[in-house]
């Protein structure tokens, strides 16, 4: 997994589950307080059921500016979740090219691929779309 690893053992753990709360609520006071003062490499673990780390969860949220704070507090843009996601896909996914912009601006590595071996997402809306039928070839 680039850029991080799963929590281990009950404080990692219950640290990363705090971490992830305080992103969900917006607190960047509590959170640069627990990167500070927490376990070693906080903001870089995940939680140990997906692998979802904090800077998922923000570039999830469409969050611009808690994914900037998060990377000023060390995020590493490459974190991986267990499948194989980035935060840069899953803004792709949502279509923000602002925070897939500030992930490449702090050297998020877009070519990486998932469990899958896919890419960088994008979202249906963005995709190119042929009318039914449009492939078919008239005989």
């Amino acid at each position: 997994m680039a850029g991080g690893r799963a929590a281990e053992g009950r404080l990692q753990v219950l640290q990363i589950y705090r971490l992830l709360q305080s992103v969900h609520e917006g607190d960047q006071e509590l959170m640069g307080k627990m990167v500070k003062l927490g376990v070693e490499g906080l903001i870089n673990l995940t939680e140990p059921r997906g692998g979802t780390g904090a800077l998922h969860l923000a570039a999830a949220a469409n969050s611009q500016d808690l994914v900037g704070f998060l990377l000023s507090l060390g995020a590493h843009p490459d974190i991986q979740d267990k499948k194989g996601h980035t935060p840069a896909m899953l803004a792709a996914e949502l279509g923000n090219d602002l925070i897939m912009s500030l992930l490449a601006q702090n050297n998020a590595d877009l070519r990486l691929q998932d469990a899958e071996g896919k890419g960088e997402r994008r979202p249906a809306s963005a995709r190119r779309h042929r009318a039914p039928g449009a492939n078919v070839q008239q005989c």
